[in-house]
């Protein structure tokens, strides 16, 4: 009994201290032991009849967290260097003599080799790309690169142990590259000068040392003893292109005398001018003479004619002849006497002529019997001077072939020339302002081009054209919200295998592609319209959107369809379907097409003027909160209208070449093109119809006021 009860004791006494050292009741052996810091000392399990497990020894260490949140902060980049260091510096303060704090020294020693690696590798790039630089003459990105080691590196220890003295020295080096090539770009620039003068550019020899103030002694010496050369030789040019500009003016004022046949008055001017260039001389002499000639040959004409009075003869007029006997001669014209025959009677008529009614040759034949002699060659200038006179340059420019040697017919081949760009341009210009009111800028666009080829840098066209090529941007429902919009133009849109259509791609972005329903695919790249693309349906075949299609709650949408009808054979065929929960539809009505649009709630209506083959643009436009109308279309013109659509109807399906319900009504014919829109104002709709029509080559279709009847829409318009 004594010996049980000491047991007992013994057993009390022990898990008294147990309890005691864990600092807890003997009846709280059932919860969980409490977390401590790993430096507390681990406690016994106190010994409970219901448990025998010991408590869980704490792993919770303040030192290791913050070494480990710390290393968190360490890029490969170091880019936080200095942050980090200051962080370790306090961590080892605060943790000082413990475990980690080894370890945060050995991290330290660590970053920085890692830290002085980078250093040297971004010294050693920047050391190459100088190098580089001094072939290419990249200096500022150069010394960029080694200001960016400073920015980078100048908190380590690096950087004042070694890389501050690495890239000052670079630096230097860097500067003496910099100076040494720019000395070699001067001294290039001076030969360049050089080079110039001999050719005889003086200006733009002078340009190239213009800056030479900020050159070394030695190569300003040189570039002012160049300039000094250039200066009086450029002035000289200068002079002698003034003189030229003075001996073409007056000239000029010759031609325009001569021009306008005012010989007296030329002869009088060239007279009194004197030119300085030996050219221009020789022209303005022989001029003289020319218009000497001429001015005697004006009353040349008129001794010589009558030097033929009374004789008969055969007169070359302008458009014509005139047979008769000369029989008066004044210095206004002559008169001429014709005999003819009536019931065998002579009868004879006086005709009046003025001098300008004959022909040049005929006057130049009188001229001559009483005149001085005129040269072939002379005879061609005076023509060409005439010709210009009445702005007729096709006659001009056809008789300077016959100017032979005579001084005056190079100049007259340039005033030919200058006259024909100068018109060409006035042409162009005419044309493109014209086109620009009608919005063809395309067309404004070619014209600008051709007015600027004549007349380099000319503002008016320069301005035009900007404008014009801004807005002549070919416009393409891409530039509008489109519901859906399938294009067999575009062959890649399009899904085939030999041609039997898998799938015809949306372009609107919305998904709402259309794939082949009963009687098989399709077919693809059998057929073309205007060099486009089609698919073509043989009457047992349609496509149907797979999902993503949706009219808008608003009731207000648009469907264009560009189509060709091979055969429609029965009534209820339809070219295009929409439904689901209501419906829309545009069916044959006969066995020809003759378009019945047809929509659920309204009364069906047929199209005017048909049937229709196409190919052709039908258009459906629904309005339910504007004209409260659903108008049928082809080619832009209205053929049907359903009035009283004033409740909106959805669909969420569209079909292509079927009628819908039971989808067994299908079309024999090709599709190019399928829009839905829900934009309705008659601006897009025409924008849509032009871009069609031009597209697919249907613009004669188009109603002679359409705005794009003569082009398509561009961006802008």
């Amino acid at each position: 009994m004594v010996a049980v009860g000491a047991g007992a004791v013994i057993l009390v006494f022990c898990a008294v201290l147990g309890t005691l050292l864990i600092g807890r009741n003997p009846s709280d052996h059932d919860r969980p032991a409490e977390k401590s810091s790993s430096a507390d000392v681990p406690t016994a399990a106190p010994v409970s009849s219901s448990s025998q497990e010991p408590t869980p020894v704490s792993t919770v260490n303040p030192a290791a967290d913050q070494l480990a949140k710390i290393q968190t902060e360490i890029t490969p980049d170091l880019e936080a260097y200095a942050e980090v260091n200051d962080m370790l510096d306090q961590f080892l303060k605060s943790y000082a003599g413990t475990p980690e704090a080894q370890r945060a020294k050995a991290l330290r020693a660590e970053i920085e080799t890692n830290f002085t690696k980078l250093a040297e590798e971004a010294l050693t790039d920047a050391r190459a790309a100088a190098e580089a630089s001094a072939s290419s003459g990249t200096f500022d990105e150069a010394e960029s690169n080694f200001r960016d080691i400073e920015t980078r590196f100048g908190s380590g220890n690096w950087f004042e142990s070694k890389g501050k003295a690495a890239v000052e020295e670079a630096l230097a080096g860097l500067a003496k590259q910099r100076e040494a090539w720019a000395l070699k770009q001067m001294a290039g620039t001076l030969e360049n000068a050089r080079a110039e003068l001999a050719a005889g550019r003086f200006e733009e020899a002078s340009k190239l040392i213009a800056n030479r103030a900020r050159w070394p002694v030695e190569l300003r010496t040189q570039a002012s003893e160049l300039a000094a050369a250039i200066e009086p030789k450029m002035a000289a040019a200068a002079a002698a292109k003034k003189r030229a500009e003075e001996d073409e003016a007056m000239l000029a004022g010759f031609d325009r005398l001569m021009m306008a046949g005012e010989y007296v008055q030329a002869r009088d001017y060239a007279k009194s001018k004197e030119v300085s260039g030996a050219q221009y001389g020789e022209m303005l002499r022989s001029g003289e003479r020319l218009a000497e000639k001429m001015a005697e040959a004006a009353g040349a004409v008129v001794k010589g004619a009558r030097t033929q009075l009374g004789k008969k003869m055969e007169l070359k007029l302008t458009n014509d002849t005139q047979k008769g006997t000369l029989k008066e001669v004044t210095n206004a014209g002559l008169t001429v006497t014709t005999t003819y025959l009536i019931n065998k009677q002579e009868h004879k008529q006086d005709i009046e002529l003025k001098w300008d009614a004959l022909h040049d040759e005929q006057r130049q034949a009188f001229a001559r019997l009483g005149g001085p002699e005129i040269e072939p060659a002379e005879a061609a200038v005076a023509s060409i001077y005439s010709a210009l006179g009445s702005s007729d340059l096709t006659a001009a420019r056809e008789v300077l072939g016959a100017t032979g040697d005579h001084p005056l017919g190079v100049r007259l081949a340039k005033v030919v020339s200058v006259r024909e760009k100068r018109m060409a341009y006035a042409s162009a210009m005419e044309l493109a302002k014209e086109q620009a009111k009608e919005n063809h800028w395309r067309v404004v666009v070619a014209e600008c081009q051709k007015a600027l080829e004549i007349e380099p840098g000319d503002k008016e066209a320069v301005e035009l054209l900007e404008k014009a090529r801004r807005l002549a941007v070919p416009w393409n429902p891409g530039d509008i919200k489109t519901l859906a919009w399938f294009d067999a133009g575009d062959k890649a849109s399009i899904t085939a295998s030999d041609g039997l259509i898998s799938l015809w791609s949306d372009k609107s972005g919305k998904g709402a592609h259309l794939r082949p329903g009963g009687g098989g695919p399709p077919i693809s790249g059998k057929r073309s319209l205007n060099g486009l693309n089609v698919v073509d349906f043989d009457g047992r075949n349609y496509m149907y959107t797979s999902g993503n299609f949706a009219t808008p709650a608003s009731g207000n949408f648009a469907v264009f369809q560009v189509t060709g009808i091979d055969a429609a054979g029965f009534h209820t065929k339809a070219i295009i379907t929409l439904e689901r929960p209501d419906w829309v539809s545009l069916t044959a009505g006969a066995s020809q097409f003759k378009g019945v649009l047809g929509v659920s709630g309204l009364k069906g209506r047929t199209f005017a003027g048909g049937p229709f083959a196409g190919p052709s643009i039908f258009e459906i436009v629904l309005d339910c909160t504007g004209t409260k109308t659903i108008v049928g279309y082809v080619d832009g013109d209205a053929k049907a209208t359903c009035s009283g659509y004033s409740k909106p109807i959805t669909m969420t399906g569209l079909g292509t070449m079927v009628k819908g319900g039971n989808r067994m009504q299908k079309m024999d014919g090709f599709v190019g093109e399928i829009i839905v829109c829900e934009d309705v104002t008659p601006a897009t709709r025409q924008k849509i119809e032009g871009y069609l029509a031009h597209k697919w080559g249907l613009a004669a279709n188009l109603p002679e006021d359409h705005p794009y009847k003569s082009g398509p829409p561009v961006v802008g318009q």
